[in-house]
């Protein structure tokens, strides 16, 4: 695990003693610990990767940061709006409201939503926070055309289309606002080269202006790219399974 360098500022992210349980039925509800004791920090402009091999929890931490998951101990700190806000104690509005303004997320699979089509879910992120639809839907268009979805597909509702389109309308709602934390789940794993490499300027930005990235990066490339900061998880994997 590469240490993490020194910083006058305070942390985007700060995670002590982070760990999770699951419990499986078919192992007769015996606990499975996937880890333990996980501290993380993470700072204006560094993308730290996530690193171990698959199962080990890379996405389950994405999760628990996200507010998808509970905590069964530790806590998760994250800056936002001038304070602090732990997530483990926050309540489902203060999750939203991180949601709207502080944490993006990128996940593996867009969540598809019926009949609506791809502009407006790309927009959306910017409509929450209050930006009129004239100014929301032309940044949205932007992004789309920059991730190489046609506009033919914009007025489209993405459940019609291929994954590897799915995915770009997924990347464009997430890059579309300024977070100051992203979380990255495979951001590149449907993408074609050239794409791939519209989707690490987008992150190289995201680090210029200063937002933090935390992320999973199978593409070995990606990741050499990225990364400022390599995290191992399985050196947090906890002795009960």
């Amino acid at each position: 695990m590469n240490q993490a360098p020194s910083h006058n500022s305070l942390p985007l992210l700060d995670l002590r003693a982070v760990g999770k349980t699951f419990r499986l039925h078919a192992r007769a509800s015996e606990p499975m610990c996937v880890f333990e004791n996980f501290d993380l920090q993470l700072y204006a402009g560094e993308c730290v990767v996530l690193t171990g091999s698959s199962g080990c929890g890379k996405s389950t931490l994405l999760r628990l940061i996200f507010g998808n998951y509970l905590l069964q101990s530790g806590r998760i700190c994250v800056r936002h709006n001038g304070g602090v806000v732990d997530i483990a104690s926050s309540t489902p509005r203060e999750i939203l409201r991180l949601r709207r303004w502080t944490l993006g997320y990128v996940s593996q699979f867009l969540r598809v939503i019926p009949r609506v089509p791809a502009l407006q879910i790309v927009a959306e992120p910017l409509r929450q926070r209050g930006v009129p639809a004239e100014m929301a839907r032309p940044r949205a268009a932007q992004m789309l055309e920059r991730l190489h979805v046609p506009p033919r597909l914009w007025r489209l509702p993405p459940a019609t289309f291929s994954g590897g389109e799915q995915q770009r309308v997924n990347l464009a709602r997430a890059f579309v606002a300024d977070y100051p934390v992203m979380l990255l789940d495979e951001p590149t794993a449907a993408l074609d080269s050239e794409n791939r490499n519209t989707v690490m300027a987008l992150m190289e930005e995201c680090k210029n202006r200063g937002a933090g990235l935390l992320g999973v990066f199978h593409d070995v490339e990606v990741r050499a790219a990225v990364g400022t900061r390599f995290v191992n998880v399985e050196a947090f994997r906890g002795n009960h399974g």
